[in-house]
């Protein structure tokens, strides 16, 4: 979210437990819980970047850092404007096997983008320029919205999100280009002769992968979107705990990144999560709990 709209008096939810104060001892000390209210005093002036009140405790602001809070957008202009940023593109898939999802389309009044593990739909009066695929999975889509209709939503608690790592693809830089391997030409081995056998050994140069990396060039890595971190394998692998159900944490975050204070519903039974934003709808696939 554009850090323009962020002034004094809007009101915020803290994204995670700040640990200290206040106390009789240490009144000057603040908390903040995980998931409370509070409301920006004043933009800049600290080295945090923001002075922030917690609804707990207002006798005094104190510096929180923008990681640490999403902004609550309560009125319907202030949504509009949060709808507006989101990027469908961001949303499609990359997979060139399923090129009807590789671009948005236009179904059921919505303008939709989907990976397959994420959909976002927003009006299509905000984006004119999206057109009806007949290739795409419109009867998919149509189903899909209708469920909304009867879904019984609530406020989305705040996620806890795991740690990150340093993106394995990118090694933390963001972008990332691949030529092929001068040695092999792509291949990954490298194949020699003499007159008694044939060999096929790993490339070394590029140690069987088939290219070479040049880091810092080229597109945003699409293993971390081109934030240089990710989450760690298993925590993709096994989710996290939400809202009743399991999650891949990057799906989770991906659909939340400009639907901020959104309502969610969670159906058990297909394991789907519906999120409702103003005029804009999410969904994210969830994942099998195993005992």
């Amino acid at each position: 979210m554009s850090e323009e709209i962020l002034k004094p008096g809007q009101k915020i939810r803290f994204l995670r437990t700040l640990e200290e104060g206040p106390s009789a001892e240490a009144p000057g000390r603040y908390f903040a819980g995980k998931g409370a209210y509070g409301t920006i005093d004043k933009v800049g002036g600290c080295k945090e970047g923001f002075w922030v009140f917690w609804e707990g405790w207002r006798s005094a602001s104190f510096g929180c850092a923008r990681e640490d809070f999403y902004p609550v957008y309560e009125t319907d202009e202030e949504k509009e404007c949060c709808i507006s940023q989101i990027n469908l593109d961001a949303y499609c898939s990359t997979d060139e096997t399923r090129p009807y999802i590789t671009k948005p389309f236009l179904v059921g009044g919505y303008a939709v983008a989907t990976n397959g593990h994420v959909m976002v739909m927003i009006p299509e009066d905000m984006h004119p320029d999206v057109v009806k695929d007949s290739d795409a999975p419109n009867e998919t889509v149509l189903e899909i919205i209708a469920l909304f209709s009867d879904a019984e939503f609530k406020l989305a608690d705040v996620p806890d999100y795991p740690a990150k790592q340093k993106c394995l693809v990118c090694v933390g830089a963001g972008k990332v280009s691949f030529t092929d391997c001068k040695e092999c030409h792509g291949d990954g081995a490298v194949n020699f002769f003499n007159d008694f056998n044939e060999y096929e050994h790993t490339c070394q140069s590029c140690k069987g992968c088939g290219h070479k990396k040049r880091l810092g060039h080229g597109a945003s890595c699409i293993e971390c979107c081109g934030t240089g971190l990710t989450y760690k394998h298993n925590d993709i692998k096994d989710g996290i705990d939400y809202m009743g159900g399991l999650v891949n944490p990057n799906y989770l975050e991906q659909a939340l990144t400009n639907m901020v204070h959104p309502e969610v519903c969670y159906l058990e039974g297909r394991r789907m999560y519906l999120f409702s934003f103003g005029r804009a709808k999410a969904i994210v696939m969830g994942m099998n709990k195993y005992d």
